[in-house]
């Protein structure tokens, strides 16, 4: 008896997000914490500095808890993005004194850049 070889063929399903319910919310600032089961990620538009108590204050609008499995997963997927956007756009500063720097070597070249002005 001869084996048949069947192809078998499977379609990946196409992820379609449902945003009806989603809320939207700036983050800037975070915190990342985990214990032997899970991470967990607080998340907040800003600190708040109160010097004369000595303290700084991140009003956490989101807590997310993953297992760790979730996590490398999220990392793979933010390294990704990070990578590709570098790409595009050049090296992304993180060291605010260095990225002021570079924004004003900028501001001073005949580059164009938009001036914003706060009033």
């Amino acid at each position: 008896m001869k084996k048949q070889n069947a192809k078998v063929t499977t379609k990946t399903p196409q992820l379609r997000l449902d945003l009806q319910e989603a809320e939207v919310q700036y983050v800037s600032q975070f915190r990342i914490e985990g214990n032997a089961e899970e991470v967990f990620i607080d998340l907040a538009p800003f600190f708040i500095p109160r010097p004369q108590a000595g303290e700084i204050i991140m009003p956490v609008k989101t807590r997310l808890a993953m297992n760790y499995f979730s996590a490398k997963r999220l990392q793979l997927a933010l390294q990704k993005t990070i990578e590709d956007y570098q790409k595009k756009f050049g090296t992304i500063e993180v060291d605010r004194q260095k990225r002021d720097l570079v924004n004003t070597v900028k501001s001073t070249t005949n580059a164009s850049f938009p001036k914003i002005e706060f009033k």
